[in-house]
């Protein structure tokens, strides 16, 4: 409902929210948590914006999520704010003090106030209560300056800055003062960085004080479409709709190239005192990026190292004990220990751990991650026809290009093999096998609707590859010979697009997903054609370092 006046206008809208997670349709179809919002705009132009309006927030009966219901409460959530000319929208709010229990536990929330703001894509919160108590059979957690706050200048990929500040906390079993957690996140291109950092003032638990403590930590090089794959498969798996053909293959692929891309976590920092003394530490982890190989090896893509220092931390009789077991060694006053794992062998204190349960350790490892990540089944579409075979392992490709129309962007300088080839999932038709006789392949049109999808996304795959060889090949050259080819370069990217189109629509009955397919699969091998001829055009004359 909605009415409007000469100056201002005002409504009533219902929000029916339902569970992003479900375990059956029924389940996702039923009202979680019901809100109705009243609200009044004025229209009267301001200096900073051009719309001010007031909201009032109640929980509706049909809710069946009982914490709604006492988070709204008899007097609801209530707020303020304005539409900005720039399309940002801003308010304040203010909570009811909460008291909400059920069979086992009992919270309360008192004193909870902030403001958000939304504006294309970015996110700005900051939520704050004077205190919280959360009561179960066997504990109580009391909590006192509680603050929650974020930047999130991308929702959708994630990127931005959270925070949450806790001025006291305390059990039966520990008790903390000024606690701090932050979270950063962003992406270059397609490489996604994280940080956290994580303070304490004083930390008390069982009868052991220590004070100033600090953790940061960082994870540094995570594939961006890796990251977003899996992403988009679990939530298919949260709503319960299982793992198809397409998403578990996807999910295979992802995983695979999260590994093979590398990444690299760090303990940049971890202090802490106690009492006269102090902890120290750090720990660096690396996978570096893996080159193509039948079986995968820890050892060779693995590095890590780090160190821990104790002074004055633990009594004279434990120093020695720990030195006994020449993990440590001795400084001035106290003790540390120093490890690092490279090539595959481990060494603490200078001292080669190599013995028989490491080495299998490692060897299991290495095939359990050939075995999950590095083989996935899947079906070959070699232009219109198709066979299932086992995928070889591959590189991870470190940057996506779809356009194809530049030869000048960033990728892989690897040299393009012969031919190009576009994998999918379908276990109805039958395996080739690399030493018996091969099986007719079944042509295009009579594959299923999802593998024709996959072939396609794998399709698609591969001429972002192509494009990428292309791309280094053309960006390692020097400028001046780049120049001297360059309109016929971009004579050959026209002829490409004309060429594969012409070659898509031969197959006048095909649908159009697998004239789609065609034509990526066309580019991709017309791309790998032209790379291998730029490559002896230029020679060695135009190469640069």
């Amino acid at each position: 409902m909605h009415d409007r006046g000469l100056f201002s206008s005002w409504g009533v809208v219902d929000l029916d929210l339902k569970p992003s997670c479900h375990s059956s349709p029924s389940e996702a179809s039923e009202s979680l948590t019901a809100f109705r919002i009243d609200y009044k705009l004025s229209h009267i132009p301001g200096l900073f914006s051009f719309n001010r309006f007031e909201w009032l927030a109640k929980a509706l009966p049909a809710s069946r999520d009982g914490l709604a219901n006492a988070l709204a409460g008899q007097d609801g959530v209530k707020g303020s704010g304005t539409i900005a000319y720039s399309g940002r929208i801003g308010s304040t709010f203010e909570l009811s003090d909460l008291d909400y229990s059920d069979a086992d536990s009992r919270l309360q929330l008192k004193g909870s106030h902030g403001h958000f703001s939304a504006t294309d894509g970015a996110v700005e919160f900051l939520v704050t209560a004077q205190k919280m108590v959360w009561v179960e059979p066997n504990q109580t957690v009391d909590v006192k300056q509680l603050s929650l706050s974020a930047d999130i200048t991308d929702w959708r990929a994630a990127n931005g800055a959270t925070k949450l500040e806790v001025g006291q906390l305390s059990s039966k079993d520990v008790s903390v003062e000024g606690l701090s957690l932050e979270s950063d996140a962003d992406d270059v291109g397609n490489v996604v960085n994280s940080s956290t950092k994580l303070g304490i003032k004083e930390l008390l638990a069982q009868s052991v004080k220590l004070k100033n403590i600090e953790l940061d930590t960082s994870l540094k090089g995570l594939n961006k479409k890796s990251i977003q794959d899996l992403s988009e498969a679990f939530e298919g798996l949260s709503n319960g709709e299982g793992l198809n053909q397409i998403s578990g293959s996807k999910v295979c692929h992802a995983a695979r190239e999260l590994l093979l891309s590398g990444m690299t976590f760090k303990v940049e920092k971890l202090t802490g005192a106690k009492e006269a003394g102090s902890v120290e530490g750090r720990l660096s982890l690396e996978i570096k990026p893996a080159k193509p190989e039948s079986q995968y090896a820890l050892s060779r893509y693995l590095g890590s190292s780090g160190n821990l220092i104790l002074r004055n931390v633990l009594t004279k009789e434990e120093e020695d004990q720990a030195l006994a077991t020449h993990y440590f060694s001795s400084i001035e006053g106290g003790i540390q220990s120093t490890y690092g794992f490279e090539d595959g062998v481990l060494k603490v204190n200078s001292l080669v751990l190599d013995n028989p349960e490491i080495r299998a350790f490692v060897a299991e490892t290495d095939q359990s991650l050939t075995r999950a990540f590095l083989y996935c089944e899947t079906t070959e579409i070699q232009g219109s026809q198709v066979k299932v075979g086992q995928e070889a392992p591959m590189v991870a490709d470190n940057a996506t290009n779809s356009s194809g129309t530049s030869a000048q962007q960033d990728a892989n300088n690897t040299l393009p093999s012969q031919s190009t080839v576009v994998q999918t999932d379908d276990p109805s038709i039958s395996v080739e096998s690399n030493t018996a006789a091969k099986e007719p392949a079944a042509p295009l049109n009579s594959v299923s609707e999802e593998s024709i999808e996959l072939a396609k996304y794998r399709a698609k795959d591969s001429l972002d590859a192509a494009n990428d060889r292309i791309n280094a090949l053309w960006k390692a050259t020097d400028k001046e010979v780049r120049h001297q080819v360059l309109q016929e370069q971009r004579n050959w990217l026209k002829f490409r697009e004309s060429e594969c189109s012409s070659v898509a629509r031969r197959d006048s009955t095909a649908i159009a997903m697998i004239q789609e397919t065609k034509k990526l699969v066309c580019m991709a091998e017309m791309t790998d054609r032209r790379t291998q001829e730029l490559a002896k055009k230029f020679g060695g004359n135009g190469a640069t370092e």
